[in-house]
């Protein structure tokens, strides 16, 4: 019967290290960045108007700035993965594009006459928010950038955790097995 139960402290182990890590991200460095950057690119997303888009991707990209996020910085630690896509300078040249075509569309609205809440109007702004999502949230290299850049722990902590659960759960069948036959 103890036996059982080793089994079993492995198992909350694994847990309770689990929920301290996702419970510390989510109250520190996941808010701090949510605070920062991510919910100012939500609320371009969210946007009723190109001229608020516009606004709130002015906004991110300071906000990116402001925290030290350099046109050389990637958003991995690992060479491999560090590519094009993935240096905040792309991600600046991104978000200059898309407010670039926020003017774009604000001048089309100014030069056909298009009433807010139209049909078009509603189509533009849908195309507006798929671009924008096109290769997953505009803040796929800032996020990861900024993680690495002020709670470098929390960006190898996800694949640490991850082999520890899988030592845990080989663990807990070989002893199963052993013990139990």
């Amino acid at each position: 019967m103890a036996k059982g139960w080793v089994i079993v402290g492995l198992i909350l182990i694994g847990i309770v290290i689990t929920v301290v890590y996702v419970g510390s991200y989510a109250l520190g460095p996941g808010y701090q960045y949510n605070k920062k950057i991510r919910s100012l690119l939500a609320n371009a997303y969210d946007a009723s108007t190109f001229e608020q888009m516009k606004e709130w991707y002015l906004k991110a990209k300071q906000a990116m700035i402001d925290e030290g996020l350099e046109n050389d910085m990637y958003g991995s630690y690992f060479y491999w993965d560090q590519t094009p896509d993935m240096q905040m300078a792309y991600t600046y040249q991104y978000i200059d594009g898309l407010v670039a075509r926020c003017d774009m569309y604000i001048a089309q609205i100014e030069n056909l006459s298009v009433a807010p809440l139209s049909d078009v109007y509603n189509q533009m702004i849908t195309n507006m928010r798929e671009e924008s999502q096109r290769h997953g949230p505009v803040d796929w290299t800032a996020g990861p950038a900024w993680i690495l850049k002020n709670a470098a722990i929390y960006y190898f902590m996800t694949p640490i955790l991850i082999v520890l659960w899988i030592v845990v759960m080989i663990a807990s069948i070989v002893l199963g097995i052993i013990w139990y036959g």
